[in-house]
C-alpha cells in the first residue's frame, strides 16, 4: 500500500512539475583562492502555459541565485545562477536553493549544489594535552601541506607558557611544544595563519592544555574519623601519600563546626606522605564536624580534601 501511494505521489508530481531542469543537484568543485562555487541551473517550460517563478531563495546566507527573468513562455527556457560560499571545515557542504512558481498544482522545486571543501593543511592533533611531570615533555604537531600553494605566514603562541622549536620540512611544518611548567592548569592555544584563500585566510587552531586531577596525585588513607564519646582522648591519624613526587604541601587544616580539635601536620621525607594527627579537645561532646585539607598544588587553584569528623553519642 505504501509503495502504491509513492508511486501516485511521484506521478502527481511528475505530471504538474512544468518546470524541467537538466540537473537539479549539482556536485562542483570549489575555486579554492575564492572559496566559492557558481553554479547554472538551465530548465524549460514543459507546458502549454506561461509560467510565473514568483521567488527564489537560499537554505543559508552564503548562497545566492538569481534569474534572468521572471516569466516564460511554454518551451522557452532560463537559467537560475547560484553561487555558494563555503566555510572552513571538511567533507562535503550541501545548499539548497528554492523555487516558487505561479503553478496551481506544485508547490515549488529544490535544487541543491554540492561541493568537497577545500583542505589545504592537515592537522596531526587538533588538541595536545600534558599532566603534572618533574620533567616537562615536548610533543610533536606536524602540519602536512595538502596544496602546492599552501603556505603559514606566522603562529601564535603564548610564550609566557610554552617552549616552541619549529622546523620547516618538504610536506609541511614540524612544532617541538613543551610547556614551561606543569605546576598549574594551562589552557591556551596555538594559531597558524594560512594564505589560502586569498580573501580570507584561514586560521588554524591547536589546543594546548595542563591538565591536573586531584585524584590522581593523593591518595588519602581515611576520609571519615570517628570516635566514641569518653572522657579519655585518643588520637587519629590520615596519611596523605604523594604520588609522582608533586611539590606538594599540606598548608593548613579548615575546620567548619566544632573547632575544638588538636592538630598536628607531620611530613616523611622517605614516603612522601604526609601525616595528619587529631583529637578531639572535649571526646565527651557528640559533634559532627567537616575539616577541609588544603593544599598549595596547583598554584593557581589549590586542591582541598575533606575528611569528616565524628563523635558518636554515648551508648545505652
Amino acid at each position: 500500500m505504501k509503495l502504491l501511494i509513492t508511486y501516485l505521489l511521484l506521478s502527481v508530481y511528475c505530471i504538474y512539475a512544468n518546470l524541467k531542469f537538466d540537473n537539479n543537484d549539482k556536485m562542483l568543485l570549489a575555486n579554492k583562492k575564492t572559496m566559492t562555487v557558481q553554479a547554472r541551473f538551465e530548465f524549460v517550460n514543459m507546458s502549454s502555459k506561461t509560467i510565473n517563478i514568483d521567488k527564489v531563495s537560499a537554505s543559508c546566507f552564503c548562497t545566492t541565485a538569481k534569474l534572468t527573468k521572471r516569466s516564460y513562455k511554454p518551451g522557452e527556457r532560463g537559467t537560475i545562477l547560484a553561487s555558494m560560499r563555503l566555510i572552513q571545515g571538511k567533507g562535503v557542504q550541501t545548499k539548497s536553493i528554492f523555487v516558487k512558481t505561479n503553478e496551481k498544482n506544485h508547490s515549488g522545486y529544490i535544487l541543491k549544489i554540492r561541493s568537497e571543501i577545500p583542505v589545504f593543511w592537515k592537522l596531526s592533533k587538533n588538541q595536545l594535552s600534558w599532566k603534572f611531570s618533574k620533567n616537562n615533555k615536548k610533543q610533536v604537531l606536524f602540519l602536512k601541506r595538502l596544496d602546492s600553494q599552501a603556505v603559514i605566514s606566522k603562529f601564535d603562541y603564548d610564550k609566557e607558557l610554552f617552549d616552541i622549536n619549529y622546523t620547516k620540512e618538504d610536506d609541511g611544518h614540524r612544532f617541538e611544544i613543551t610547556p614551561l611548567s606543569t605546576n598549574k592548569r594551562i589552557s591556551s592555544q596555538i594559531s597558524f595563519y594560512g594564505n589560502l584563500p586569498v580573501n580570507k585566510p584561514f586560521v588554524y587552531e591547536v589546543d594546548l592544555n595542563v591538565v591536573l586531577n586531584p585524584l590522581e596525585y593523593f591518595n588519602v588513607s581515611k576520609k571519615h574519623l570517628v570516635w566514641e564519646n569518653s572522657n579519655k582522648v585518643k588520637s587519629q591519624t590520615i596519611e596523605i601519600q604523594i604520588k609522582e613526587g608533586l611539590p606538594v604541601k599540606i598548608s593548613k587544616l579548615n575546620f567548619y563546626g566544632n573547632k575544638n580539635w588538636n592538630s598536628k601536620i607531620i611530613y616523611n621525607k622517605r614516603k612522601n606522605t604526609f601525616i595528619i594527627k587529631l583529637n578531639p579537645v572535649d571526646p565527651s561532646e557528640t559533634t559532627l564536624v567537616n575539616m577541609q585539607i588544603i593544599s598549595n598544588f596547583p598554584s593557581d587553584s589549590p586542591i582541598t580534601i575533606p575528611v569528616a569528623l565524628q563523635i558518636l553519642p554515648p551508648a545505652h
